[in-house]
């Protein structure tokens, strides 16, 4: 999954640009969530139209990161992320310590994370998408095959 977050706009009352949001949609194959600055279900729903996957509106879903191991690719923690799934019925999105796939099946299997966030490692070619997505598959994880 692909995140934009326009964490500003909201605070400085903009508007997500809904070519921006077009334009990332057309170019990428994996799915795209955007938030910030939306107040309606009527600009939700135009960016569903150009090519969202999902918006964040309010706490609709939560990002973990740990600041001290964002980027590290040194894997999840596990227990910690089951805590917080526990305490909360929100969607729970793993951040910022995927270094290898296997870390990102754990973050779900384990952690019971809903989602993993893993930019750098497909960032920097340290891991194909197509076998990313494989391996989770073969894992039980749903994910979108392309």
């Amino acid at each position: 999954m692909n995140l934009f977050f326009n964490i500003s706009a909201t605070q400085e009352k903009r508007k997500i640009l809904v070519e921006l949001v077009q334009g990332i949609a057309a170019v990428i194959t994996i799915p795209f969530t955007v938030g910030g600055g939306m107040k309606s279900v009527e600009e939700i729903d135009n960016l569903l139209e150009v090519g969202a996957d999902k918006e964040f509106l309010g706490a609709g879903e939560l990002l973990f990161t740990s600041i001290d191991r964002d980027g590290t690719k040194s894997d999840f923690d596990y227990k910690l992320l089951s805590v917080i799934h526990r305490c909360t019925n929100i969607p729970l999105i793993a951040s910022g310590f995927a270094g290898r796939i296997s870390h990102c099946i754990d973050a779900i299997k384990k952690g019971k994370a809903d989602a993993v966030l893993a930019a750098s490692t497909f960032y920097f070619r340290e891991v194909k998408l197509s076998k990313f997505k494989l391996q989770m598959h073969e894992a039980g994880i749903l994910c979108r095959i392309i």
